[in-house]
């Protein structure tokens, strides 16, 4: 089931359904009028990569160009322009590294910059102008991670950035306003959770 709330009412109304099998830990942006929803770990515990187009003025979805990395989730993903950056995740047995970069006007992939650090699935990521900040996540497992890097698209590397200053954490919220991004919430355990 996909529904999406229109702010002036106040409301929910039921779309199509996701055109895809049913998962968990997908990935998920929009561009322009177009969203995007892809990878995950499917009913079948399996870890996929397919990818999916909705179309807002016709309420339809449409296949597109499997993501090249393995099947996965938990991944980092973000959009500058008309570009969307996908990498990390875990693929059921590892914690992954890779970055990639889609381009909706081609609907291809292509492979960029390598992440720096250790290997991570759901990690914080925020954009600020041209560059994406991703921080924390696990690398696999416990105990999770506070540092983070940040990817400039303009020269297709990676930075050190300062740790995230609330400690170690995975499957934190982010997002970025007027220049600053925010991050909080998320696991600093398997069994606690926190609301800074």
């Amino acid at each position: 089931i996909f529904g999406f709330s229109a702010f002036a009412q106040n409301t929910w109304l039921q779309k199509t359904n996701f055109g895809g099998s049913t998962r968990t830990g997908a990935i998920g942006f929009s561009i322009g009028n177009k969203g995007y929803v892809g990878l995950g770990r499917n009913a079948s515990s399996a870890y996929v990569n397919d990818f999916w187009e909705y179309d807002q003025p016709t309420d339809t979805w449409t296949q597109k160009a499997n993501y090249p990395g393995l099947g996965s989730y938990d991944n980092s993903e973000s959009v500058i322009g008309t570009k969307a950056y996908v990498g990390l995740g875990y693929n059921g047995s590892s914690a992954q590294t890779d970055w990639w970069e889609y381009d909706q006007a081609t609907n291809t992939w292509l492979s960029k910059a390598t992440f720096t650090s250790t290997a991570r699935y759901g990690p914080a990521t925020f954009v600020i102008g041209t560059k994406i900040y991703v921080v924390s996540g696990s690398p696999g497992g416990t105990p999770y991670l506070s540092d983070g890097r940040v990817y400039d698209q303009t020269t297709n590397t990676w930075s050190a950035m300062a740790s995230f200053a609330g400690g170690i954490r995975v499957h934190t919220n982010a997002f970025a306003v007027n220049g600053m991004g925010y991050v909080g919430q998320g696991l600093t355990t398997t069994t606690s959770a926190s609301t800074d």
